[in-house]
């Protein structure tokens, strides 16, 4: 992030905890500023990602041709640690397009790993980039796990979480329902705990609250702050279809 945008970053969160104390021309200064520093932002995403698209462009994927290291069915949706670093290299094998596979289960190893890997890429990537600041992720600062609670629609136990006054208004835009989170208190060095929104409704999004259900028995501190990424992949259909490959 350059110079000017951090002074743009901290004077839009510096307003926003003052927005009921405003004049109502001072507001809608303070509104186009925040919409020039939101489109400047996305247009420098944009740009970023027509570079990287450009890298790629001419780059043939053929796979790995070795066996697969164990069964699919074995690997969970939620990657490990491992697969998170930034030089970590999964075991992928191409498509077949003008070939047959040799069998079902050769068509479903392939097809499982790959999507499996579209799945963890961006969030690979991104949580690589919260770690030197210029995340494209929606990434929450000084989040608080505050309680574990009855969810009642579900009749599941989740735990609420605290967003950061300052960031309030983002949340309304994003964290949608069952959407992959990662929290770790430790920018992202050895903690990663993988939870999806399980509870948004306007009252609590109001208050700054959300509901999420943690993918596993991680123990959890509350007395820790913790950062919190949202995956651009829509976990709930990854999930769903890789649930159906591995039956």
């Amino acid at each position: 992030m350059d110079d000017y945008e951090k002074d743009v970053c901290n004077i839009v969160t510096s307003f926003k905890s003052t927005d009921n104390c405003m004049l109502e021309m001072t507001k809608e200064k303070f509104e186009q500023l925040e919409k020039i520093y939101t489109d400047i932002k996305k247009r420098k995403a944009e740009k970023a990602q027509k570079k990287e698209k450009a890298l790629f462009k001419n780059l043939k994927f053929t796979g790995n041709g070795n066996l697969p290291p164990e069964n699919f069915r074995t690997l969970s949706l939620i990657p490990s640690p491992e697969e998170l670093e930034i030089n970590f290299q999964p075991y992928l094998r191409s498509a077949k397009l003008f070939k047959p596979y040799y069998n079902c289960e050769h068509y479903l190893d392939v097809q499982f790993r790959l999507l499996r890997e579209d799945l963890i890429s961006p969030l690979r990537t991104g949580i690589e980039e919260t770690k030197t600041g210029k995340s494209r992720m929606h990434c929450y600062k000084n989040v608080k796990i505050i309680e574990l609670a009855l969810h009642l629609s579900s009749g599941e136990y989740i735990h609420y979480v605290e967003i950061h006054e300052s960031q309030i208004r983002l949340c309304k835009k994003t964290l949608k329902m069952f959407s992959l989170l990662c929290l770790s208190s430790d920018k992202y060095q050895t903690e990663f705990l993988f939870a999806s929104v399980a509870d948004r409704e306007d009252c609590l999004i109001h208050d700054g609250k959300i509901g999420i259900k943690f993918e596993s028995d991680y123990e959890i501190d509350f007395s820790k702050e913790y950062q919190m990424v949202e995956s651009p992949a829509y976990f709930e259909a990854y999930r769903h279809t890789g649930t159906q490959m591995r039956l």
